[in-house]
């Protein structure tokens, strides 16, 4: 018999149903002595974790258009370049260049929109500095800084360029604690580089300083370092569901992530005004507790009571007292007392927005207009 037909009979004999005489034969576990652990055995053990990817240079590669890299002719303190601050740049016109380019390293950002605007962290332009934008292609462009909030660490700005790759944007409420995520980032200008890990928390209520606000943040251990900052965080499909935006120097394995739908909220207010101009609500709230809900006959972590009204504040103006328990603002239910300031946060000064209370054992509404918060 061939070569060729012995193998084709051993196959055939591996793959004829109820044939064992090709399946592999359990070895009787050999004698333990009492008290130790259990043997695996000695076949090898393969684990296959679903929706795993194989890689992630597809998506590195198709997203690298999209980043960018920032700069500015000053030279700069913080950023990439403190990463070899105490090094001596190479002797030679090379390494003269290598240290220009580290001083004047800043961040990183990414194409939001083919009209040229570039979202990035507000920490990385600082304010009224002039900012350069590196694009994939190895060309540059001047960068007017359009808008900045330095609460949530945003900023948007705008190039003069042609057939640029924006990057699409996906949905927070289909993010999940353990998936992937893949952080893209330019820091020197040298081409794209890639943090990969999984998000380790969903908005997060507070935030350290100075970035702590209104806002909750995604929280992942992708590691987020000064180059990397402002570059974009996505999903293994490639949609931005952040802003790469801050880590703890105490805590390793700590980022935090300006989340997606902060960026559908902020950026276009920030294109529009410059600035996010946040309304204010008047009142102080606090923690349901349990002795309260139960006298009021609520749920301990339902809904956000009031502990007090600034007079002639929009709540005081709408009828809200002390001790009513804010059920729902603007048609969204008041889950936590968290909840109410986030609501209020994004509703625009001036609007009259519906509230619903809960007082003397019934439900009441009211209207209220919010004003400018107060600087």
């Amino acid at each position: 018999m061939t070569l060729r037909a012995l193998v084709v009979a051993a196959l055939a004999c591996c793959v004829a149903l109820g044939n064992t005489s090709c399946r592999r034969k359990r070895t009787p576990p050999t004698a333990r002595k009492r008290g130790a652990l259990p043997d695996a055995g000695s076949a090898p053990v393969k684990i296959v974790y679903p929706r795993a990817p194989g890689s992630f240079v597809k998506l590195a590669r198709k997203v690298a258009r999209s980043v960018v890299h920032l700069y500015t002719d000053v030279p700069v303190r913080g950023g990439p370049s403190d990463w070899f601050a105490d090094q001596t740049a190479p002797a030679g016109p090379a390494g003269g260049e290598w240290r220009t380019k580290i001083e004047r390293a800043l961040g990183s950002g990414f194409i939001a929109d083919q009209r040229g605007h570039v979202v990035t962290n507000a920490h990385i332009v600082g304010e009224g500095r002039k900012v350069w934008v590196k694009l994939s292609d190895g060309s540059t462009r001047p960068a007017r800084v359009v808008g900045r909030d330095p609460k949530t660490d945003l900023a948007v700005l705008k190039i003069d360029a042609a057939n640029l790759v924006p990057l699409r944007l996906g949905r927070i409420d289909q993010v999940s604690i353990g998936e992937w995520v893949v952080i893209v980032s330019d820091p020197f200008g040298l081409g794209y580089r890639v943090a990969v890990g999984v998000v380790s928390a969903l908005a997060r209520k507070q935030a350290p300083a100075p970035i702590a606000g209104y806002w909750g943040y995604l929280q992942t251990d992708a590691r987020i370092h000064a180059g990397n900052s402002g570059g974009p965080v996505l999903n293994s499909i490639g949609e931005v569901i952040g802003l790469a935006t801050a880590t703890r120097d105490e805590t390793a394995g700590v980022g935090l992530v300006l989340p997606v739908n902060r960026l559908r909220e902020l950026v276009p207010a920030l294109i529009r005004d410059g600035k996010i101009t946040r309304s204010w609500i008047g009142m102080y709230i606090d923690k349901l507790s349990a002795d309260q809900a139960s006298k009021l006959k609520r749920k301990p972590d339902e809904g956000a009571q009031i502990t007090g009204v600034v007079p002639g504040g929009p709540a005081d103006r709408a009828g809200l007292r002390r001790g009513d328990v804010v059920l729902q603002f603007d048609g969204h239910a008041v889950n936590n007392t968290n909840a109410l300031p986030q609501l209020a946060a994004v509703v625009s000064a001036g609007r009259e927005v519906p509230v619903k209370v809960w007082r003397g054992g019934k439900e009441l509404s009211f209207r209220l207009r919010t004003a400018r918060m107060p600087e």
